[in-house]
């Protein structure tokens, strides 16, 4: 006769030429994988069948436990805390249980045991302040067999601090400002918002410096505000000056004007200068060919000593934004007296008329 072996309705094994009435027979049968196996053995003769259930569980594997939320690195800012999880095995779980951490100190928090399935989920009650945790998750299967995992979670109630840290000459003469900052946050920063006079310029994240454009002239309120990863927030504010004019200075013109003569070796220019929107932060003069005298915001100078000739003066006005302009103007000086010799009518002449005819003669050395 033929002795069949079946698992789970499949046949796995065979014996023919079987004696009949022999029940000594055996076979065989490969489980690919723990778990219950119905293991059937059919005898066909015509005369004898019999049908053997044979239960039979092979556990190689640990279970597989799953944190289904939350997920590793989370943050959050409440007084409590749920976990969710599953476990799968190849026979069946028994139980699972829950451990919450300090990280800081690494003590135990609170402890749980649940039966599998009947309980997926637990409530952690936490303190209101920041604090970081470790969750991990534990299983065991009816078989012994154990396996966890765990993540890391944080807890957030401190918000972060944020000071702008651009340099304090807060005023510039380029369309681009490059501004930064400086942040402090107990965990991770989210991102930073920049606005502009109120209005939204930009986010960053993972830096802290922006480029800000900003394409009028004048006073410009530039806000930065950064979150962290629960939204808490801080914002720092700068007004800064975008100048891109150049200021105006003149020699006072009511004073000297261009080409004068002076008769003197100290000569003393005055002039006048405005800035419309970051204002004079200093004037510079110099004798034309000679370096530049930083004079601050005086609107006067003299130079000494000057040998008759020809010279050139400049002044120069430079605005807070580092803008500049310069006036020039060109000057003489003549010490040498003119000569002049009456020619006619002659030293001690009589003349018998009431009309007098003089005349005379001159010399200049023009400069």
């Amino acid at each position: 006769m033929n002795v069949g072996f079946f698992r789970n309705d499949t046949e796995v094994a065979n014996l023919s030429g079987a004696r009949e009435g022999c029940f000594n027979l055996s076979a065989n049968i490969s489980l690919p994988k723990a778990g219950t196996y119905n293991i059937t053995v059919n005898t066909t003769s015509g005369i004898f069948l019999e049908i053997y259930f044979l239960d039979n569980a092979v556990d190689e594997r640990n279970p597989l436990p799953v944190i289904e939320f939350p997920t590793n690195n989370s943050f959050w800012k409440n007084a409590s805390l749920t976990v969710h999880w599953s476990a799968t095995d190849d026979y069946s779980v028994d139980n699972c249980t829950v451990k919450l951490f300090y990280v800081e100190n690494g003590s135990l928090r609170e402890e749980v045991t649940y039966d599998y399935p009947d309980t997926t989920n637990h409530t952690f009650d936490v303190a209101e302040s920041s604090q970081k945790y470790r969750f991990q998750l534990e299983t065991v299967d009816v078989n012994g067999r154990e396996n966890s995992t765990g993540i890391y979670l944080y807890n957030d109630w401190t918000p972060p601090s944020i000071s702008i840290t651009t340099t304090n000459e807060k005023n510039v003469s380029v369309q681009w400002l490059n501004l930064t900052w400086n942040t402090d946050e107990n965990f991770e920063i989210n991102r930073t918002e920049i606005f502009v006079n109120g209005s939204f310029e930009k986010e960053v994240s993972g830096q802290s410096w922006a480029n800000i454009s900003v394409e009028t002239n004048g006073t410009a309120n530039i806000t930065v505000v950064t979150y962290d990863m629960v939204n808490l927030r801080d914002a720092d504010a700068v007004n800064i000056t975008f100048d891109r004019s150049l200021p105006y200075v003149d020699v006072t013109p009511d004073t000297y004007f261009n080409n004068a003569y002076f008769n003197t070796s100290d000569v003393t220019f005055t002039w006048v200068g405005t800035d419309t929107f970051s204002g004079i932060a200093h004037y510079e003069v110099r004798m034309e060919g000679s370096t530049w005298t930083n004079v601050g915001d005086d609107t006067r100078y003299t130079v000494h000593n000057l040998d008759e000739g020809s010279y050139g003066f400049d002044v120069k006005a430079v605005d807070w934004a580092k803008n500049e302009n310069i006036t020039h103007v060109d000057f003489t000086v003549d010490l040498t007296d003119p000569f002049v010799s009456i020619s006619s009518p002659s030293q001690g002449e009589k003349i018998n008329s009431s009309d007098v005819e003089v005349s005379w003669a001159h010399a200049i050395t023009q400069l």
